[in-house]
């Protein structure tokens, strides 16, 4: 069960602001053959708050994410951001960092992961998800206290304390 965890989050590694529709139906599994991934992505929450001083943007109540077929959903979820310079004067808004926390749930093609936090750095494509973590994949299960996730390369570590996992092989 080498694979478990290992594409978890790869549909939101490069986030913009919300714009268009992804479908979680229509899922893309995460291999080096795959086709370019879409950098947009669909949030929806009970509220949201742009601090432009700030540049973040806060979504509460009940919000989900959907990217490249993947789920985060979660009670709270904030996006740090930059402005990027384009040339012709314009500017690109680019999420550098996000914190979800309050029962967090990750849905991929082939897993459910559920942890009370998480934190991504959308530049150096890592997340941490920590606070009772569980990664499910089919019938196998791994109970721990944090996952590291490093997305570029699908290596995934489960950390800081005592790790239990059930496995059963494929069928």
């Amino acid at each position: 069960m080498a694979g478990l965890a290992v594409c978890v989050l790869t549909g939101i590694a490069a986030l913009t602001l919300p714009q268009g529709i992804v479908q979680p139906s229509h899922a893309e599994t995460a291999k080096k053959t795959a086709p370019k991934k879409s950098k947009i992505i669909d949030i929806s929450a009970n509220s949201m708050e742009i601090m432009k001083e700030q540049n973040r943007a806060v979504f509460v109540g009940k919000v989900d994410a959907l990217r490249n077929g993947v789920v985060l959903r979660s009670d709270k979820l904030i996006a740090d951001y930059v402005e990027v310079p384009q040339s012709g004067g314009e500017s690109k808004t680019e999420v550098r960092y996000l914190n979800a926390t309050g029962h967090v749930v990750v849905i991929t093609e082939k897993q459910h992961i559920t942890s009370q936090w998480m934190t991504m750095d959308v530049k150096k494509d890592t997340a941490v998800m920590g606070g009772n973590v569980v990664v499910k994949e089919g019938k196998s299960i791994i109970r721990g206290p944090k996952l590291f996730l490093n997305l570029a390369n699908g290596e995934s570590k489960m950390r800081g304390g005592r790790v239990k996992g059930r496995f059963f092989p494929q069928e």
